[in-house]
């Protein structure tokens, strides 16, 4: 039968534990320096670009000046206000009809 499977790091594990052999000589710990080093410079690389990001922009959900709330209307109004909302040129959206609104009566 073969030894187990971790048999050769249990015996890396002793020899670090006796000191016999620095943890940094591994060959292992090099190539993750190397990694480690390669990634920095192409986080640095990719703040230099002015390249747009890939994806969906950020929406209302990610963003700190909104705060999500839940209001009750009637399923009807809802609908009606959904229609006219999709008829208008600007294409506006239920939130944003809402805020308007919001804002117009803290005005008065």
């Amino acid at each position: 039968m073969s030894k187990n499977r971790f048999a050769g790091l249990q015996a890396v594990k002793q020899l670090q534990d006796t000191k016999e052999i620095d943890v940094k000589e591994t060959p292992q710990n090099k190539a993750s320096e190397q990694s480690s080093v390669q990634v920095g410079l192409r986080s640095n690389e990719s703040d230099d670009t002015t390249a747009p990001k890939r994806g969906r922009p950020n929406g209302k959900r990610s963003n700190a000046e909104f705060q999500q709330v839940t209001a009750y209307v009637r399923r009807d109004t809802y609908r009606r206000v959904s229609i006219k909302l999709l008829d208008r040129e600007s294409k506006g959206e239920f939130s944003g009809l809402i805020e308007e609104l919001l804002q117009k009566w803290l005005k008065e």
